[in-house]
């Protein structure tokens, strides 16, 4: 980004409508994603472990595990993560459009379970997950 207007536009309009379609008009809309966020990271004054937070951006990523992997590796035991990304639709009807939809943009769609085992596979616990709509918010803390 060269210019200072593509990022103004990106978080102020573009962000802030993709994200209320993709998350169902009863899904959090920005002052609820900074929430969640914080509720996930469990941010409190004085903390001394380290918080990676990754939203709207995991389903982007060439290769999303080796991101995982990476972030997994930067924190120290104690450490938490908060995740804000895509999750297909249950329903086989759904699942088509969907599919469709992540097909024509190039984003990946993860499925139900994919982060959450990801993140248990690289030595996460107290894993939690919320899907809203497509998409899903994940949080979880790195095993002493």
């Amino acid at each position: 980004m060269l210019t200072s207007v593509v990022p103004i536009v990106y978080e102020r309009w573009w962000r802030p409508a993709l994200g209320r379609i993709a998350k169902g008009l009863l899904g959090p809309d920005m002052a609820g994603e900074h929430e969640i966020a914080r509720l996930l990271l469990e941010l409190r004054s004085g903390d001394v472990e380290h918080a990676v937070c990754c939203f709207a951006a995991l389903h982007l990523f060439a290769k999303p595990f080796d991101a995982l992997t990476n972030m997994a590796r930067v924190l120290t035991p104690g450490g938490r993560i908060a995740i804000f990304t895509s999750c297909r639709m249950r329903s086989a009807p759904m699942r088509f459009w969907d599919g469709f939809a992540g097909r024509g943009t190039g984003m990946r769609l993860f499925e139900l379970d994919e982060v959450t085992d990801a993140l248990a596979e690289r030595g996460f616990d107290d894993i939690r997950q919320h899907v809203s709509g497509l998409t899903q918010f994940v949080g979880a803390r790195r095993a002493a």
